[in-house]
């Protein structure tokens, strides 16, 4: 929320991410730096936003963005689970969407960058 709202007007974002990166043994926070939009068109800056804002609106200031609202951090297989359900769902609804024999717990899981 605080680099959203110092940020705002600028054509990048400042995203804090807690946990080990890439192998790192020792490095618990830190700050990357993002495009507000990608060269290819990604909204960087609105898809961060729209978290905060939900969470903004449930009255919470700080804590994990993808978490209970205890502030308990969501386990991975959890999130690729909900994200698989939900892209069932997309498919069922319009199958022309998608081709029937992409697997979404193959080609879409977490670890993914979702481009």
């Amino acid at each position: 929320m605080k680099y959203l709202r110092e940020l705002q007007t600028e054509d990048y974002d400042i995203v804090p991410l807690l946990g080990r990166y890439k192998g790192e043994m020792h490095q618990r926070y830190r700050l990357t730096p993002l495009a507000a939009t990608t060269n290819s068109g990604i909204p960087v800056k609105l898809w961060i936003s729209r978290p905060v804002a939900v969470w903004e609106k449930a009255g919470r200031t700080h804590g994990p963005a993808f978490g209970t609202c205890g502030g308990i951090t969501l386990e991975a297989c959890f999130i690729k689970e909900k994200l698989v359900d939900l892209l069932h769902e997309a498919r069922s609804a319009e199958p022309e969407s998608v081709p029937g024999d992409v697997d979404f717990g193959e080609e879409f899981g977490i670890s993914r960058s979702f481009r």
